[in-house]
């Protein structure tokens, strides 16, 4: 199953909410939802939202946004999904697969949904890392610190990939990675003195 036409059904919020099972599978090869002809409501699209956290397979969600009945809290549900800036994991984690939500080509641009939709519709891979350096001027460190040095060599592997990434000649990004290597570099040094202080290191 790759599409699925919905449209002209009323489907409640918990209806929504139940296609979850559907989107969470690992056999989930769904890329194509047509909700047209539907007043979606934002308790609809709040719940769709979440259904669609941690799905790695639906790229299109189709509808008609001025028949949709979704305000602004529908529109924040859909944002949160595709770039949750509340920390750096959660940004990470976020819905990098979502092309496109209403018309194709006419995404909304409240709250930033039409701006990280084209992200994952022309980073593909990449946007993760794009919106990781857009969203956070600093990368809390202090999670990892847990597991000590074992560590670090992780931590600069991951920043020789993101400088690896397809828009490595944007002068903004360069910016933004040598702004976050500096601050990531500056945290362990930092962390590093307090582990030989107390003799951990």
């Amino acid at each position: 199953l790759t599409w699925l036409d919905l449209g002209g059904n009323q489907i409640s919020a918990a209806g929504m909410k139940s296609l979850s099972n559907l989107f969470h599978s690992d056999n989930c090869s769904l890329k194509d939802l047509f909700l047209s002809g539907m007043n979606i409501g934002d308790d609809g699209i709040v719940a769709l939202a979440g259904a669609l956290k941690g799905n790695t397979s639906l790229t299109h969600v189709r509808f008609n946004p001025e028949e949709a009945g979704i305000t602004e809290v529908g529109w924040k549900a859909l944002s949160k999904l595709l770039c949750d800036t509340s920390t750096v994991n959660n940004t990470y984690l976020s819905n990098h697969i979502l092309q496109t939500v209403g018309f194709e080509g006419r995404g909304h641009d409240s709250f930033g949904v039409a701006q990280y939709l084209a992200m994952n519709k022309h980073l593909q891979e990449d946007a993760a890392i794009y919106k990781m350096f857009q969203s956070h001027r600093d990368f809390d460190m202090k999670p990892f610190f847990q597991r000590g040095l074992k560590f670090l060599p992780l931590a600069v592997e991951w920043f020789e990939r993101a400088g690896k990434c397809r828009f490595r000649s944007d002068e903004r990004y360069l910016h933004m990675l040598e702004s976050r290597k500096l601050s990531a570099a500056y945290q362990f040094v930092r962390e590093f003195q307090v582990l030989v202080l107390r003799g951990q290191a």
